[in-house]
């Protein structure tokens, strides 16, 4: 990072060093911040920018959709619930949908492809839901995550990142912005670029089918 930023005169990002979710979230958009920045002193400009994760809040940087201060709202964002947990599991968002049941207030937050799913909510009821199924055969494990992104739980942080995004300049998009939305499991609200930073702490993520 040192030498990019070397190579084209450029200040070298401060990183927060710190490892929890949103410290590496911030750590993650200060590159993204320095590797855009280098690309446009090549004269590489984007027709597209896009992401995952963080790399969403990066892509909306690098667009103009939102200024650099970004990357400290991420790294205000509250820390982990430590009554929530997460559970990576080796089957399609439909097993998992119907794995989880009736529990009250677990989801699945992330439908990455039809082999692989993660799920939030109560840190018990989610792993019941790992043991359950691992006793059928499928491979499973608790993630040291404890955000509730991607479900209604990030609901209270989505509120805060929209009064903090409200503070932001707006800026309009240089190029166009995007990130893989599922069809189904947690209801998608309207995606506009006043609300759509925010809505992304809400809503789940996958691939569409």
């Amino acid at each position: 990072m040192a030498d990019v930023a070397e190579r084209f005169g450029l200040a070298a990002p401060v990183l927060t060093g710190r490892r929890d979710p949103s410290g590496r979230a911030a750590d993650v958009l200060a590159l993204g911040r320095l590797l855009a920045s280098a690309l446009a002193e090549l004269g590489v400009e984007p027709d597209v920018t896009a992401g995952h994760g963080p790399g969403e809040w990066a892509a909306m940087i690098a667009a103009g959709m939102c200024g650099e201060e970004a990357a400290d709202v991420l790294a205000a964002l509250e820390p982990d619930d430590p009554d929530l947990a997460c559970g990576a599991l080796g089957c399609g968002a439909d097993r998992a949908d119907e794995a989880v049941g009736s529990r009250p207030g677990v989801f699945v937050s992330h439908d990455n492809c039809p082999h692989q799913s993660v799920i939030c909510g109560p840190a018990q009821d989610v792993r019941d839901v790992l043991e359950r199924l691992e006793s059928e055969g499928v491979l499973g494990r608790e993630l040291p995550l404890r955000l509730g992104l991607h479900t209604p739980h990030a609901e209270s942080r989505e509120k805060a990142l929209r009064r903090a995004f409200d503070a932001l300049a707006s800026a309009n998009r240089a190029s166009p912005s995007g990130r893989r939305r599922p069809p189904r499991r947690t209801p998608a609200r309207p995606a506009t670029s006043a609300t759509w930073p925010s809505g992304t702490c809400w809503s789940p993520c996958g691939s569409a089918n």
